[in-house]
């Protein structure tokens, strides 16, 4: 009877183990992926060039760098933090957005697959500094959908669409009145992610 107790107890403890070794890949529930991405985008014409004069200020041009990471909570779902930090400068000014906040991702795949196509939305709480060292309050809410192409075992080159709606809180009259604007932006981004399973 303790053979056979024992026995039961081995295989019962071995099974679980061969079967999350059989499943693990790089979407799967325990998972976690670090990635990063950069991005560039350049508006122009008449709506971001031209003053109300007709003076033509150049192209608006803005870059951006925003590591994050993230763990499967469950097959597919990715929770996690991200940190971005954005610059934007056109004619003689710049503005210059560093903030931090949580993310949640939904990876499509399975253990077969060389492409994770993927939908992603994050709030970021930070700030914002203009040239003049003034700066203001700014919530952040990003959308992007784009793939994560496996290269290795670990490792993917990641490509995104993405749509950001932005508010700025002004608190002082220093920058004019006080209050808030809102604004958005729409671009692509490339980034490198690892995954460890």
């Amino acid at each position: 009877m303790r053979r056979l107790l024992f026995a039961a107890l081995t295989i019962a403890l071995l099974l679980p183990n061969r079967a999350s070794a059989q499943k693990a890949y790089a979407v799967d529930a325990g998972s976690m992926i670090a990635d990063g991405s950069a991005g560039f985008s350049s508006s122009g014409g008449d709506l971001y060039q031209r003053r109300g004069n007709g003076e033509d200020i150049g192209r608006r041009t803005s870059i951006s760098i925003s590591p994050s990471i993230a763990y499967f909570a469950a097959p597919h779902l990715a929770l996690g933090g991200t940190i971005s930090y954005n610059r934007t400068s056109q004619d003689e000014t710049s503005q210059t957005f560093f903030g931090i906040g949580p993310t949640v991702a939904w990876f499509f795949g399975n253990a077969g697959s060389r492409t994770f196509p993927f939908v992603r939305a994050s709030y970021l709480y930070g700030r914002s500094r203009f040239d003049d060292d003034f700066s203001v309050s700014q919530n952040n809410f990003k959308f992007s959908a784009g793939a994560a192409f496996m290269l290795a075992k670990n490792v993917a080159l990641t490509s995104n669409a993405f749509y950001t709606i932005e508010n700025l809180k002004n608190e002082s009259t220093s920058f004019g009145s006080s209050g808030s604007t809102d604004g958005n932006i729409f671009g692509v981004e490339f980034g490198i992610a690892a995954f460890v399973f």
